[in-house]
């Protein structure tokens, strides 16, 4: 019982962090993650940006098109991990969690130690009230990324 009381604490308290960091979304997704993955791309970088500020605008489908584009046009892995990880904030914002939870775990099957994706899953399972899940899932996201 008192274990369970404490993953619901942790679970909240993650979640008001991340809600949080939601003020300057933009500026936090132009990142070293970012950036570095878009570092020799200039025009998909910028691509990428107007996409963003789809989503952060809630223009989700004009956010999923210019990501799916974006998508087939990558050259590496880590840009294509990028660009995966808004198409299932995306799908998040949309509440179509199965989708969201299908492209994270793809992310992590990939790359297991991607903390962006793990944090965010645990977002959507706490949605779903998928607690353990959703601790677990920030667990990781902490093991891989502690000084966030």
């Amino acid at each position: 019982m008192i274990i369970k009381a404490v993953k619901t604490i942790v679970v909240a308290a993650f979640a008001v962090l991340c809600i949080f960091a939601r003020k300057n979304r933009l500026q936090q997704f132009d990142s070293v993650f970012v950036k570095e993955a878009f570092a020799e791309n200039k025009r998909n970088y910028n691509k990428l940006m107007q996409a963003i500020d789809h989503l952060f605008s809630k223009e989700y489908s004009k956010a999923l098109r210019k990501l799916q584009r974006l998508e087939k046009q990558c050259v590496s892995n880590k840009q294509v991990a990028v660009v995966k990880l808004f198409m299932a904030m995306c799908y998040h914002a949309e509440k179509k969690y199965d989708d969201a939870v299908s492209v994270y775990e793809r992310m992590l099957a990939t790359d297991g130690s991607n903390a962006y994706a793990w944090a965010y899953l645990g977002r959507v399972y706490d949605e779903r009230g998928q607690r353990d899940m959703a601790f677990q899932a920030y667990e990781n996201a902490l093991f891989y990324q502690p000084e966030n």
